[in-house]
């Protein structure tokens, strides 16, 4: 059994575990379940939990590729595979450079965080080498560096508004003058 993303509008209404059977549909549940294309059901006047059961029409039934009703059905692993070429695609020169440079050394921080209690001087290596490696990717790419700052600082003023605009934090602040 292979795993299938439904898609419509480039937007994922469904993800099922399944196989193709003998006539192209794809079928769930040991090939007793067919995935049903509900609009095109109804566009033919059919109840879509009738024909999953009966013996259906093959325009309601979903396979592989584009079905009618612009409806996709891909395979999972594809689907990831283009996602990923998609990001890789769109990443500029310095996004690649912090992938390559910053990436692995906060990776590395973060383990030695995790285990501080233990190795303390390990932890503290690691933090300067993080820091080592986010200033040279800051001097090789300054502007990238500033407006990855700047949207890190636009994060938490958002985070920090939100917390002061819920009711216990403004309660807790009551008498305080």
């Amino acid at each position: 059994m292979e795993t299938y993303r439904i898609l419509k509008n480039s937007a994922t209404k469904l993800i099922a575990r399944g196989r193709v059977t003998a006539d192209g549909t794809i079928r769930m549940a040991n090939g007793n379940i067919p995935i049903v294309l509900a609009d095109e059901c109804a566009r033919l006047g059919l109840d879509p939990k009738k024909v999953q059961t009966a013996a259906s029409p093959i325009e309601c039934l979903a396979r592989l590729g584009i079905n009618p009703g612009g409806v996709e059905v891909i395979l999972e692993d594809d689907y990831s595979a283009a996602r990923l070429a998609k990001i890789q695609a769109a990443k500029t020169p310095a996004d690649l450079a912090y992938d390559a440079i910053v990436r692995p050394a906060i990776i590395e921080e973060g383990r030695a965080y995790a285990n501080r209690d233990y190795n303390c001087a390990g932890y503290f290596s690691a933090r300067t080498r993080a820091t080592h490696a986010r200033s040279v990717w800051a001097a090789q790419y300054p502007t990238a560096d500033a407006s990855r700052r700047a949207d890190v600082s636009s994060e938490r003023a958002a985070h920090e508004a939100e917390i002061r605009s819920r009711p216990g934090y403004i309660a807790a602040l009551e008498g305080r003058d």
